[in-house]
């Protein structure tokens, strides 16, 4: 039993430093699109732009997932999946449009999948109290839908949905 734990909490500590790199990465790409185009003034007068520009959103989700990761309980499992839900969405979409590019959906599926299979680890999976396959599957299935769901907020806001 021991040994379980050992090797479930290193796969959480690599799960954590992989959402810390990406969460750096994507702050510094943030903070340099937001020198690049706007101006913080601009932010004041109108902070629906954020939204609208979907700024602020990928750092978001995954301190979410980063959050997730802490909480040992089924939510955070499924908080966890987000960030892989919403990669695993936007390679799809384009596969709606006539200028699809399938070897490109496939570098970014190969390491989702990589990494649903770590998640889904029995040992990682009994930290966070998900015993059974069925269990597993329906905590799959919630993260890949609430990922659907904020995606399409996110292509909403972004005008690409709607007016």
């Amino acid at each position: 039993m021991q040994k379980d734990n050992t090797i479930g909490n290193n796969l959480r500590a690599i799960i954590l430093i992989l959402f810390s790199i990406k969460l750096i990465v994507a702050c510094i790409q943030q903070a340099d699109y937001i020198n690049t185009f706007y101006s913080i003034k601009i932010f004041r007068e109108d902070p629906i732009l954020i939204l609208r520009r979907n700024l602020l959103f990928e750092p978001i989700i995954l301190l979410i997932g980063i959050i997730g990761l802490f909480i040992r309980k089924r939510i955070g499992f499924v908080l966890m999946l987000l960030l892989p839900s919403m990669i695993l969405t936007y390679s799809i979409i384009p596969a709606f449009t006539p200028y699809f590019n399938f070897e490109s959906v496939w570098l970014r599926i190969i390491p989702v999948i990589l990494f649903y299979t770590l998640i889904n680890l029995k040992i990682v999976r009994s930290i966070y109290r998900s015993t059974t396959i069925k269990q597993t599957v329906l905590l799959n299935i919630y993260a890949i839908v609430v990922g659907i769901i904020i995606s399409l907020v996110m292509l909403y806001f972004k005008g690409l949905f709607g007016a």
